[in-house]
């Protein structure tokens, strides 16, 4: 994870607090235009003065604000890094639904940060199956990865996991009736035959064959990429 350190006056949040001089919030705002505010100072890279608008939103309950102090924290953006204090921050905001912090919680879990967070990997899938579930774009994105490179870990720590909607990309079994085997291998074992027209859900591909969720979401099988088209395709 890269830190973006800000070298200035304001070097740390102790320094800050008695040191810099903040604006202070107009009472007339919206805690919608002041969050922007916020946001507008950080992007020019007046941390301070974006911690000092986010800070009172975010010990109101905002959860928008409080993932915003998540990222100061784990970036060194005016303050010290601090990781323990980023997962914190984020851990509130994703306890009212806030998707984009339980995905950063995900990630910090799933890549680590040696010497101050350990990876972990059951810790890491339950953050972005939560994050999924509560609308991000990105955690699908990820969880899909995992489900094809970690499938024994990712499913044995969520055995639920495959009944997700968001999991996969939905494919539909062409004009004759497929055999779902074990292995991406025609003598393979058969699991399942499946009738044309079915919709199945596909995790990942390899060399002529694609993995999907068995239409009982019992596990995941195999089937030959040349039997499926997409949802919606006209069949010659």
């Amino acid at each position: 994870m890269r830190r973006v350190v800000v070298i200035g006056a304001c070097v740390s949040l102790a320094f800050l607090l008695h040191a810099c001089a903040p604006s202070v919030p107009d009472a007339e705002l919206t805690a919608d235009e002041t969050l922007g505010i916020g946001v507008e100072a950080a992007q020019r890279g007046d941390y301070a003065e974006a911690y000092w608008l986010w800070r009172p939103l975010a010990d109101a309950g905002m959860a928008r604000a409080q993932h915003q102090i998540g990222w100061l924290y784990a970036n060194g953006n005016g303050l010290r890094v601090n990781l323990e204090a980023a997962i914190e921050w984020w851990t509130r905001a994703a306890q009212s639904g806030h998707a984009d912090s339980a995905f950063a919680i995900g990630m910090a879990f799933l890549n680590g940060e040696p010497g101050e967070l350990e990876q972990d990997f059951a810790k890491a899938s339950e953050w972005l199956v939560r994050s999924a579930d509560d609308g991000s774009a990105d955690a699908p994105e990820i969880l899909n990865r995992l489900v094809s490179t970690r499938t024994e870990a990712l499913l044995g720590t969520h055995p639920r996991l495959l009944e997700r909607k968001w999991l996969g990309t939905p494919v539909l079994i062409a004009d004759d009736t497929a055999e779902l085997r074990a292995l991406p291998n025609q003598k393979a074992k058969s699991l399942a035959s499946v009738a044309p027209g079915t919709v199945l859900r596909q995790v990942a591909t390899d060399a002529g064959w694609s993995r999907v969720i068995m239409p009982d979401h019992s596990g995941l099988a195999w089937v030959p990429t040349s039997a499926l088209e997409s949802p919606g395709a006209s069949s010659p």
